[in-house]
């Protein structure tokens, strides 16, 4: 017990800050509010097992126990809720974890004692023995009436236990026994069976409990929780590992168990700022100019018209913005906008015409290969658009050109592209290829009054095919 005291003491002391563990949002609470979802997980040191104090405010809230830890988040079971009004989505707890309080602390090594009680002693009486000494209660007279003498001086035993454990059962009478050498007639005892003793796991664990409460509601009570949320974890590691990494260099983790070396990378922000170098070096955040060459096929006009018979073709510049220069969470995302200029060929009628046509094409993206900012790779998008322009239509029986609203809607499309990679840091230049295959639905309405004997509205599919060169400046 004064063992446990001391201990208790010098943790609240030495270790009022590094016993959070950690500070975290409530993701969900169950509906009988003795189990929660809290957004830390693997990648902030919790195991399964984990077993740790929750605190808001100052005041215990709950003790956890983690039953599924995913990489961002875990599931708890909580007990001994004493503010149950905290457990609320959203809210932010702090996190004593247990291990912290019981680092350095010696293992139990328990005592246990086994207790013959005679016929009608009870548990108490004999615990009342040990306390005078193993003196019965039987044969102490006048207890407080006595003469005080000298004080004994007594050294104390050393003791190599921490918990100590009495196991009691008592004398049962076993029948009567003739002693022919005594002529005499003696009644025969035996032990009791002990009742089956608590495990050892048992007695541990309550003892780590008591330990734990205690402590824990001193450091509750001692820690600047303002303080703490104002503090850089950066700040918080142990100088020891900055000296022993400037010192040894690239061997400076090597004395380091695992353990402590995934502690000091992840406080310190080594490994996010270790993948913020490789990032940089291996994207550009840029604008990105596209020139394409667009083919169409198969052909969209009847084979036995002699007038107008080629493969539609047309050229488009543009500009693709990567949507992770406004947020990283739409890393795999872009928009695009391109001016296309070109012709085509269609049927109408008993002949094939010829259009020059001219339109505006919009499309968003997502990049299921690599990332659009990404430097020396393959990268492929799928997409989605539509363009809407006009065209001129014209043919050699037409007494005129006629124009023509048109609209693609919708515009699919596969693209592969390369970007290279120039090695140089400072260069802002890089340039690629790509291949892209596509389908449009495309549709021509006339916007002016017909003179020839033509249709007004034609709609037909397209196929095609694309190259291009891009240009990330």
């Amino acid at each position: 017990m004064l063992k446990s005291f001391f201990m208790s003491f010098l943790l609240i002391i030495a270790f009022p800050a590094q016993s959070i563990s950690e500070k975290g949002q409530i993701l969900q609470v169950s509906k009988s509010g003795r189990s929660m979802i809290w957004a830390r997980g693997v990648f902030e040191g919790i195991r399964k097992g984990t077993t740790g104090v929750f605190v808001y405010k100052n005041e215990k809230v709950a003790i956890g126990e983690v039953v599924r830890v995913l990489p961002e988040k875990s599931y708890w079971i909580l007990r001994d809720i004493k503010r149950p009004e905290a457990l609320k989505n959203n809210q932010t707890l702090s996190f004593f974890a247990d291990e912290n309080f019981l680092r350095g602390r010696i293992p139990e090594k328990i005592k246990r004692k086994k207790v013959v009680l005679s016929k009608g002693q009870k548990v108490s009486d004999f615990e009342n023995e040990l306390r005078r000494g193993g003196v019965p209660d039987r044969v102490v007279k006048l207890e407080d009436d006595h003469r005080e003498g000298p004080a004994l001086k007594v050294s104390p035993q050393r003791e190599d236990f921490t918990v100590e454990t009495i196991d009691y059962t008592t004398w049962l009478d076993d029948g009567l026994q003739a002693v022919e050498e005594y002529d005499e007639v003696l009644e025969n005892k035996k032990i009791g069976e002990f009742k089956t003793p608590v495990p050892e796991s048992i007695i541990q664990k309550k003892s780590k409990a008591e330990l734990i409460g205690s402590t824990a509601n001193g450091v509750i009570k001692r820690t600047n929780y303002k303080k703490m949320e104002s503090l850089d974890r950066k700040r918080m590691i142990d100088k020891k590992f900055v000296r022993m990494r400037e010192r040894e260099g690239p061997l400076w983790s090597a004395d380091l168990d695992d353990r402590q070396l995934r502690r000091y990378v992840l406080e310190t922000g080594m490994v996010e700022e270790k993948k913020r170098q490789e990032f940089a070096m291996e994207n550009r955040f840029m604008d990105e100019f596209v020139l394409r060459f667009n083919k169409s096929f198969p052909r969209a006009q009847n084979a036995p018209f002699d007038s107008n018979q080629a493969d539609g073709y047309s050229w488009s510049v543009g500009y693709e913005l990567h949507l992770m220069r406004l947020t990283r969470v739409l890393d795999s995302f872009s928009v695009e906008a391109f001016f296309e200029y070109g012709n085509g060929y269609y049927e109408m009628g008993a002949e094939n015409i010829r259009s020059n046509q001219f339109a505006l094409n919009l499309s968003a993206s997502w990049y299921f290969l690599n990332l659009p900012s990404n430097l020396g790779k393959f990268l492929g998008h799928l997409g989605v658009g539509g363009r809407l322009g006009e065209a001129y239509l014209d043919a050699a029986s037409f007494t005129k050109s006629y124009n023509y609203q048109l609209r693609s809607f919708p515009w699919y499309y596969l693209e592969f592209k390369y970007r290279f990679d120039d090695g140089e840091v400072n260069n802002d230049l890089a340039w690629g290829l790509s291949f892209m295959f596509s389908y449009l639905n495309t549709e021509l309405t006339v916007m002016e009054t017909l003179l020839d004997d033509i249709r007004g509205n034609i709609n037909m599919d397209e196929v095609r095919w694309s190259i291009g060169l891009n240009f990330t400046i």
